[in-house]
């Protein structure tokens, strides 16, 4: 796998870990709102900053200890991914569930 993929790769799994964070703080927001109507702030760091250190344990890996340690790192975030998939899109749909009107309020 070429370093420029695996970089790519990381970079879309942890945009995609900021958004289900996003969407679990607005969902934190419907069910548990704070006094005054603040609202939760989710930080980008882990987005700018995790993967470039998981890109050097790939090619650290794949210097010292095993051939494959671009595929390793990159397969485990794929497993990831398809959790944070999952986690989205439960959020989303739980934040629609929420966010509907009650058949009360629609008569």
């Amino acid at each position: 796998m070429p370093w420029w993929v695996l970089l790519l790769w990381l970079f879309c799994v942890y945009v995609m870990l900021f958004y289900s964070e996003v969407l679990w703080s607005e969902l934190e927001d419907i069910r548990n709102p704070h006094p005054g109507g603040e609202t939760r702030t989710v930080s980008c760091a882990p987005t700018l900053l995790l993967p470039v250190p998981m890109f050097g344990v790939a090619l650290l890996m794949d210097e010292s200890v095993v051939r494959w340690g671009t595929e390793l790192v990159a397969g485990l975030h794929l497993v990831l991914a398809i959790f944070l998939m999952g986690a989205i899109l439960r959020f989303k749909w739980l934040i629609r569930v929420l966010k509907r009107p009650n058949q009360s309020e629609r008569d």
